[in-house]
């Protein structure tokens, strides 16, 4: 009889831790998922030949995070742009940088994330980067600000352009450097 009770209690014990974590999953908070505002937000590229340089803006992107409103860190990142969506201001130039880029049959570059590592407000973002139908992992630095409900994630990067089986562009016999340059802007509205 006493054996039985003492294995009653036991069993109790364990039910009891079990309902306890149980609860304790089942309530822990999860990462929201967030969009950029694309009005207050930028995607722009830079390229150089020797003499100039220029560069092309796009308001055609999403941006999605999912963010911890407990921890205030950023846990994953998807960003999405149509090659269309980019314009540098003169249509000739972009009608040969579309022909170039093969946005018929590759109209969007698309990044998502496989590791953040956060230290502050520097933000080391580790993913794939989907451009001209290749697929390679890349390393975005960033820093941001959040202040009330507006988070803010600045940064940059370069993309060989041969690293996606692209050749740089060439005007009048003026080769452009290998690397497209990608500067943005993401803001939030945090709730």
């Amino acid at each position: 009889m006493k054996k039985i009770k003492i294995q009653s209690v036991k069993l109790l014990k364990i039910i009891i831790v079990w309902i306890f974590f149980s609860f304790q999953t089942a309530f822990a908070q999860k990462p929201t998922e967030y969009f950029a505002e694309t009005i207050s937000s930028s995607l722009s590229y830079t390229m150089k030949n020797p003499i100039h340089s220029w560069s092309g803006d796009s308001k055609d992107f999403v941006c999605k995070i999912e963010f911890e409103t407990k921890t205030n860190q950023i846990k994953s990142v998807f960003v999405e742009a149509t090659i269309l969506g980019f314009d540098s201001g003169i249509g000739k130039r972009d009608a040969n940088a579309f022909k170039i880029l093969e946005e018929k049959i590759f109209p969007k570059v698309s990044f998502l994330s496989d590791e953040i590592i956060e230290n502050e407000n520097q933000i080391l973002v580790i993913g794939k980067l989907n451009f001209h139908g290749i697929m390679k992992t890349i390393n975005i630095k960033a820093t941001k600000s959040l202040q009330k409900n507006q988070l803010g994630v600045r940064g940059d990067f370069s993309v060989p352009l041969t690293d996606f089986n692209l050749k740089p562009p060439s005007l009048v016999g003026l080769k452009a450097q290998n690397n497209i340059d990608i500067n943005f802007f993401m803001n939030f509205f945090i709730k």
